[in-house]
C-alpha cells in the first residue's frame, strides 16, 4: 500500500486493476471475470512486436522478431482467467483483511487501445496520524493523507501535435464519460473520444504524433552495399525490412510532475485534464525556486529521434540524398532540425 511506482511498466493495467479491486472487496468475482476477459481480449488483439518491445526491454530485437502474431480464441482466454482466479483466491491475497481506502474509481490517461503517454491508477491514500515534536519538547498531533501506491503502464512519448490532440480528446472523453454511471458504458464512451488517434506505432509515426527511433537491419545494410535502396521514406524503409522502428517510451520529467501526482492523490478521484486545472504551478516559478531550468522533454525526444535518423541514414548511405540544407541541420543540431521541415521521424522522399 505504501509503495510509490509499484512497477516500472505494468503489462496490462486493466487486468491488474480489476484483480486488485476484486481482492479489496470493491467488485465481486463475476464483475472481475467480465472485466478481465475483456482486458485479455484487448491485449491479445494489440500485442504486436512493437508492444512486445515496449514492455519487454530485456529481450533483444532478434528474440522479439522470432514471435509471430497469432490469435486467441475466447475459450483460450477463459482458461487463462480460470487459472488466474485460482491464484488470486490464495489466502494471502485476501486484501479485505488489510486497512485500506480502496482504489481510484477510474484509470487516468488514454484508453487501453491508444498507446500514448501513460495510463495510471493507484490505491487511495489512508489518513494516518502524525506527531510533530516542537522545540520545547511538546507534541502537536495531526493527520496526513500522503502515502499511496501508484501503478502505471507506459506507452509512446507524444510530439507537440500529439499532445494537442490528446488534450482535446481527453476533454471530450471526460465529458462523454461523465454522462454514464455504468462502468462498461463509461469506458466505451471514453474510448470513442480517442478515435482520432491511430492505434499502431507505424500509423502514429506517419501522422507525426509520437517520437520514435530507428536503426538499420542486416537486410538494409546488405541492400545499401548493393545500391538497392530506392527511397528515403522511413515508413517505406520499414515496410521493406531495411530498418527497425522503435517508439520512444514516455517518461515523467520529475519533479514538476510530482506535484500533479500528489494533487491527484489528495483529490482521491484524480485530476481532470490539464486544461481544466486553474491552480497548476507555473514552470517559470518552479525554475526560479530551484535556480536552474527544467529539462525540455520535447527537445530531448526530438534529439534522440534525429540522432537515430542521422546514424541510420548514414549507415544506409542515404544522407547524401537529402536536401543539402536539411542534411546540414540534421548533422549540426538534430533536435533543432526536427523543428523545421522534418516532422519527427519523417524524412523527405527522393
Amino acid at each position: 500500500h505504501h509503495l510509490n511506482h509499484l512497477t516500472p511498466n505494468t503489462f496490462c493495467m486493466d487486468l491488474y486493476t480489476a484483480a486488485m479491486k476484486w481482492r479489496l472487496g470493491e467488485i465481486d468475482e463475476a464483475t472481475w471475470r467480465r472485466r478481465s476477459v475483456s482486458a485479455a481480449m484487448t491485449l491479445a488483439q494489440r500485442a504486436d512486436i512493437h508492444f512486445m518491445r515496449l514492455h519487454f526491454r530485456h529481450l533483444t530485437w532478434e528474440e522479439i522478431e522470432s514471435f509471430r502474431t497469432g490469435s486467441a480464441e475466447s475459450a483460450d482466454i477463459e482458461r487463462i482467467i480460470d487459472r488466474l482466479a485460482e491464484e488470486l483466491r490464495r489466502p494471502e491475497l485476501e486484501l479485505t483483511a488489510l486497512p485500506h481506502a480502496g482504489f481510484k474509481k477510474t484509470t487516468e490517461g488514454p484508453p487501453a487501445d491508444t498507446p500514448i503517454l501513460l495510463r495510471q491508477d493507484s490505491y487511495r491514500a489512508l489518513t494516518e496520524p502524525v506527531v510533530f515534536i516542537n522545540p520545547d519538547g511538546t507534541e502537536t498531533r495531526g493527520a496526513h493523507t500522503a502515502r499511496f501506491g501508484e501503478i502505471e503502464e507506459r506507452f509512446y512519448a507524444v510530439t507537440p501535435a500529439g499532445r494537442e490532440l490528446y488534450d482535446r480528446c481527453l476533454c471530450e472523453a471526460e465529458a462523454a464519460a461523465g454522462e454514464h454511471s455504468d462502468f462498461e458504458a463509461r469506458e466505451a464512451a471514453y474510448a470513442r473520444a480517442f478515435s482520432a488517434f491511430p492505434k499502431t506505432l507505424t500509423e502514429l509515426i506517419g501522422a507525426g504524433l509520437v517520437y520514435a527511433s530507428c536503426e538499420p537491419t542486416a537486410q538494409g545494410l546488405a541492400a545499401a552495399r548493393d545500391g538497392a535502396i530506392d527511397t528515403t521514406d522511413l515508413l517505406e524503409l520499414h515496410a521493406q525490412g531495411h530498418i527497425r522502428l522503435e517508439g520512444l517510451r514516455y517518461e515523467d520529467f520529475l519533479p514538476v510532475s510530482a506535484a500533479g501526482i500528489f494533487a491527484s492523490n489528495l483529490n482521491q478521484s484524480g485530476l481532470r485534464s490539464d486544461r481544466a486545472r486553474t491552480s497548476a504551478p507555473a514552470q517559470s516559478a518552479f525554475e526560479a525556486i530551484i535556480g536552474r531550468p527544467v529539462v525540455d522533454a520535447d527537445r530531448r525526444y526530438r534529439g534522440r529521434s534525429a540522432r537515430a535518423l542521422v546514424d541510420t541514414f548514414g549507415a544506409l548511405g542515404l544522407l547524401e540524398r537529402l536536401d543539402p540544407d536539411v542534411r546540414v541541420r540534421l548533422e549540426s543540431d538534430p533536435a533543432q532540425a526536427l523543428e523545421g521541415r522534418l516532422t519527427p521521424m519523417a524524412a523527405p522522399t527522393v
